[in-house]
Parts: structure tokens; C-alpha cells; sequence
């Protein structure tokens, strides 16, 4: 998988994610990018034109809270670790789980929860 595709079977995709590599997940290489898993079993990240950044297969990828930044985790993808925080509304949105008004508001800010409860069901857990 080299680029998005929006017609690939999906079990979830957050969109507006913000990724980040390097020490402590500082060096941006997405601000409007992609995180996807796919029901083949992938993880993948994808910058904001849709370009591959990297993929691994679900049983190697694993998340880790940031400490006091609730809406970014840690995604690592076999060995490689990137940041990622999924924009709230965009995330909920591609997830079809949006609720309007004030629900919507609080379940907004749960869209990095999202991707990790769907990373986590995809796992087996």
C-alpha cells in the first residue's frame, strides 16, 4: 500500500491526525494525515496527500499514553515510534460515530480513545 485508498476495506480511519516522529514525537511529518487499519490486518500512516509514511501489520502495533497530553499516544509500528493525536470532530466523523449538539462535543474528545479501542478490537482483546 503506497497511497490512500478510500475504496480499501477499512475497520477504521481518523482523518486531521497530527503525526509526529523523532524524540518524543516532536518532529512533525503530518499535520493533516491519515491513520487507518485495514480489515487485511495493517496499520498504516499516511501524510496529508495521501503518501504512505509507514504500515505495519496489526500484531505489531501497540499504543502508549503520552504523559499529560491526553489526545496524543504513542503508535508504535513494529520498531518505528510516531505520535499521533486524531482530530476530535474528523476522527468521529470517518469513524461514523458522531453525535450532533452536546454529545457531540464530549464524544469528540474521546477520538484517540476511539483509535485504540479499534486497534485493541482488531487485536483480539
Amino acid at each position: 500500500m503506497q497511497q490512500f485508498d478510500p475504496d480499501l476495506g477499512y475497520l477504521y480511519v481518523g482523518r486531521n491526525v497530527q503525526i509526529g516522529s523523532g524524540f518524543g514525537g516532536m518532529k512533525p511529518l503530518a499535520q493533516a494525515g491519515t491513520v487507518a487499519i485495514t480489515e487485511s490486518g495493517v496499520v498504516a500512516l499516511f501524510d496529508g496527500k495521501g503518501n504512505l509514511i509507514d504500515e505495519a501489520p496489526i500484531a505489531s502495533s501497540t499504543t502508549k499514553k503520552i504523559p499529560m497530553i491526553a489526545s496524543s499516544v504513542f503508535l508504535f509500528l513494529g520498531e518505528k515510534r510516531y505520535s499521533i493525536a486524531i482530530n476530535a470532530v474528523a476522527g468521529q466523523i470517518a469513524s461514523g460515530n458522531l453525535y450532533p449538539g452536546a454529545l457531540g462535543v464530549f464524544q469528540s474528545a474521546q477520538s484517540t480513545k476511539e483509535f485504540i479501542k479499534r486497534l485493541e478490537g482488531a487485536q483480539g482483546h
